[in-house]
C-alpha cells in the first residue's frame, strides 16, 4: 500500500489582503491582481488557486513570492501570489473575493 503524506498548515493571526492595480479596464488592457497571505506558521505551504474569472478574463498567474523567518522556535512570513489579468470581453463585471481555508 502507498503511503500518503499530509500536510497540515497551522497559521496564527494571519492576515489576507487582495488589491487591484487597476479597477477600471477596456478589453486587451492588463491589471494585477495581488493576493497576500502573512502570520505565524509555516507560510510555504500555502497554495492558491487559480481565479475562476469563467470567460471574463485570461488570468496569468506568475510564480509565488514566499517571505518567511524563523525567530527562536517561531517561524513567521508572507507569501504574495499575483495574477495578470486580461478582460476578454466588454461590460461590467464583479470581481470575486478569494476565499482561503485554514485551521
Amino acid at each position: 500500500m502507498e503511503s500518503q503524506k499530509i500536510l497540515i498548515i497551522l497559521l496564527v493571526n494571519f492576515k489576507w489582503m487582495q488589491t487591484w492595480e487597476k479597477k477600471n479596464l477596456e478589453v486587451g488592457d492588463t491589471t494585477t491582481l495581488t493576493v497576500t497571505v502573512s502570520g505565524k506558521g509555516n507560510i510555504r505551504g500555502i497554495l492558491l488557486p487559480e481565479p475562476d474569472l469563467k470567460n471574463l478574463f485570461k488570468v496569468y498567474p506568475d510564480q509565488p513570492e514566499t517571505h518567511q523567518t524563523e525567530t527562536g522556535n517561531q517561524i513567521a512570513g508572507k507569501k504574495i501570489f499575483k495574477f495578470a489579468l486580461v478582460p476578454l470581453k466588454p461590460g461590467l463585471t464583479n470581481l470575486p473575493i478569494f476565499s482561503l481555508f485554514l485551521f
